[in-house]
């Protein structure tokens, strides 16, 4: 009788410890699956922007970054990448971190 709990419970562990491993593996890839394809959509609605007078523009709080903001980077539900002049026909404003994009008197 102890010997059939002890294989019980040793056969308990086992399944446990592969559900778990099951688990955070499939995590993991779903994460880095996810983060690749933001990667790749982001690269690519920046390649249709032409020049460096790209910002990341958001929606929501009409906030323009510099692609290399922290705040533009934490932005992905509501951030675009578009013309700083696009932006500042969406009512743009400078982002306090990074001071969003140069702007001078031609731009306004």
């Amino acid at each position: 009788m102890k010997k059939l709990n002890r294989n019980k419970i040793t056969n308990n562990i086992i399944f446990i410890s592969l559900t778990v491993f099951l688990f955070v593996l499939f995590s993991t890839s779903f994460v880095l699956a996810n983060e690749k394809k933001s990667n790749i959509i982001n690269a690519n609605i920046q390649k249709n922007v032409p020049g460096k007078d790209v910002v990341v523009f958001n929606v929501q709080n009409k906030k323009m970054h510099k692609p290399g903001c922290e705040w533009a980077d934490k932005c992905t539900k509501n951030c675009v990448y578009i013309s700083k002049k696009e932006a500042l026909k969406r009512g743009g404003i400078p982002c306090k971190v990074c001071g969003g994009p140069d702007l001078t008197n031609e731009d306004k």
